[in-house]
C-alpha cells in the first residue's frame, strides 16, 4: 500500500475547504440557519421572489413552518426588499407566525409611517396575527384610519381587532366610523367583536336609539363576542320588542351563537314564539335547537299547550329536531293532530312521522278515531311513511268511504304513496 504524501493531503483538504466557501458563496446558507425539510430558510426566502405563485406560496408555508427561528431572516429580508409583492408574502408570514414575531413590531411599525397605502397594508397584515402584544402600535393604526383608503382600512381594523381591548380607548372612534361604512364593515364588525367593554357599550347604544340598520349590525357585533354575554343577551332578548322583524330575527340568531350561555334567557325565547313574523319564528327555533334543547325540554314541553298557537307549533318544530326528544314526546304530538290551528297539526303530523315505523301500529288504530282531524293525521302520517305501511292499506280503503271529504282524499292520497305510485 502506498503511503499518504503529506503534500497530497494538504492539496486535498485546501481543494475541501474551497469546495465548502464555494458552496456557502453560491448557495447564501449556512448549517446555522433554521431548516424546514432539510432547505435553508434563505433558499425558501428566495423561493419567494419566484413570479410562480406556487412556487412563492410553498415557500411561505415552509417559512411560516419554521416559526420563531425565521423571524430575523424575514426581517432582514423585508428591510432589503421594498417591492411590495415581495413584502405581503413576508407579511403572511409574521401575521401567520403571529406573537412569536412580535421582535418585528418596531420595524413594521416604522414601515406604517409610509405615505404609500400599499406598503402601510402590507405591514397591519403582518401586525394583524401578533395579538394583543402588537398594542404599541395600535395608536399609529388608530390614526391612519383617519387618512387611509378604504382597502388599507380593512387592513388596519384587522390589526386593530386582533390587538382587542388594548386597541379600545384609541381606535373605537375608528372603528365605529368603520362600521358605518359599506365597504369597511364586515372588517369593522369583526374588529368591534374584539374590543371588549368599550365596545359592548356602544352596540347597547346603537341598540337603544340607532336606526335598523345600526341595530342589526350591532346584534351581528354581539353575536361574535364572546365575553360578558351575561351582561349583553337580556338587550338581544329586549330587541323582539323591536318594530323592524329584521332587527327581531338578527337578535335571534345573535342569541344562538351564544350557545349553552343562552340557557339564561331559554323562557323569554319560547315566549317570542307569538311574533307575528314567519321568518322571525324560525330564527327563534333555530335558536333553540342550536342552544340544545335537552336541557330545557320540559319547558317545550310545557308550551305545546301555551295559548298562543304559534308557540305551540315552534315548540313541535324544536322537539322533533332531536330523535329521543321526538319519541319521547310522541303521544303529545298525537294530542296536537285536532289543534285548532292548521299550521300546529301539521307540524304535529310532520313530528310522528319522523319517528318512524314504530308509530304504524297506532296510526292504523286512529283511523277509526271519531275526531275527524285525527283520522286525517293518521292517514297522512301512514301516507308520509310510505311503502313501509303497506299494513294500513286495508284500513285506508275503508276510509275512502269516510263521511269527510278531506278524510277520503287524505286516504287515497296515502294510498298512492304507499303503492309507490
Amino acid at each position: 500500500m502506498l503511503k499518504n504524501n503529506p503534500l497530497q493531503l494538504s492539496l486535498s483538504k485546501s481543494v475541501f475547504i474551497l469546495l465548502f466557501a464555494a458552496i456557502i458563496l453560491i448557495t447564501g446558507c449556512t448549517s446555522e440557519e433554521p431548516r424546514y425539510r432539510n432547505v435553508p430558510v434563505s433558499i425558501h426566502l428566495r423561493r419567494m421572489k419566484s413570479d410562480r405563485d406556487a412556487t412563492a406560496d410553498a415557500a411561505v408555508e415552509a417559512v411560516i413552518n419554521m416559526g420563531a427561528e425565521a423571524v430575523p431572516w424575514l426581517m432582514e429580508a423585508w428591510r432589503r426588499n421594498e417591492e411590495i409583492t415581495y413584502r405581503s408574502r413576508y407579511a403572511r408570514c409574521f401575521a401567520a407566525i403571529g406573537p412569536d414575531a412580535i421582535e418585528a413590531l418596531p420595524m413594521l411599525t416604522e414601515s406604517l409611517q409610509s405615505l404609500d397605502d400599499d406598503e402601510i397594508s402590507v405591514a397591519a397584515l403582518a401586525i394583524s396575527g401578533m395579538g394583543p402584544q402588537a398594542a404599541p402600535a395600535a395608536p399609529v393604526l388608530a390614526e391612519l384610519m383617519a387618512t387611509s383608503e378604504f382597502t388599507t382600512q380593512s387592513y388596519l381594523l384587522r390589526a386593530i381587532g386582533s390587538i382587542g381591548p388594548e386597541a379600545a380607548g384609541v381606535a373605537m372612534e375608528y372603528v365605529i366610523e368603520a362600521a358605518d361604512r359599506d365597504r369597511t364593515r364586515e372588517d369593522a364588525i369583526y374588529a368591534l367583536s374584539n374590543l371588549g367593554p368599550l365596545a359592548i357599550e356602544a352596540m347597547h347604544e346603537w341598540l337603544q336609539s340607532g336606526n335598523s340598520r345600526q341595530k342589526i349590525m350591532a346584534c351581528e357585533v354581539l353575536s361574535r363576542t364572546e365575553t360578558n354575554r351575561q351582561v349583553y343577551l337580556p338587550w338581544l332578548i329586549d330587541m323582539f320588542e323591536d318594530d323592524d322583524d329584521r332587527v327581531r330575527a338578527a337578535a335571534a340568531r345573535a342569541i344562538g351563537e351564544a350557545g349553552q350561555d343562552a340557557l339564561v334567557v331559554v323562557c323569554d325565547l319560547i315566549d317570542a314564539l307569538r311574533d307575528p313574523d314567519s321568518d322571525v319564528r324560525s330564527s327563534i327555533v333555530n335558536t333553540l335547537i342550536s342552544i340544545g334543547p335537552e336541557q330545557f325540554s320540559d319547558d317545550l314541553v310545557n308550551a305545546l299547550t301555551n295559548r298562543s298557537p304559534r308557540v305551540r307549533e315552534g315548540s313541535i318544530r324544536v322537539l322533533m329536531r332531536f330523535a329521543t326528544l321526538r319519541d319521547e314526546n310522541e303521544s303529545r304530538f298525537v294530542a296536537r293532530f285536532d289543534d285548532s290551528n292548521v299550521r300546529v297539526r301539521s307540524a304535529a303530523i310532520e313530528a310522528v312521522s319522523g319517528i318512524g315505523n314504530s308509530v304504524i301500529p297506532r296510526m292504523i288504530r286512529l283511523l277509526d278515531s271519531d275526531n275527524v282531524l285525527v283520522r286525517f293525521g293518521a292517514a297522512r302520517v301512514l301516507g308520509n311513511l310510505g311503502p313501509d305501511a303497506r299494513q294500513a292499506v286495508p284500513k285506508l280503503n275503508e276510509l275512502l268511504q269516510d263521511r269527510d271529504s278531506l278524510v277520503r282524499e287524505e286516504a287515497e292520497n296515502s294510498l298512492r304513496k304507499i303503492r309507490g305510485a
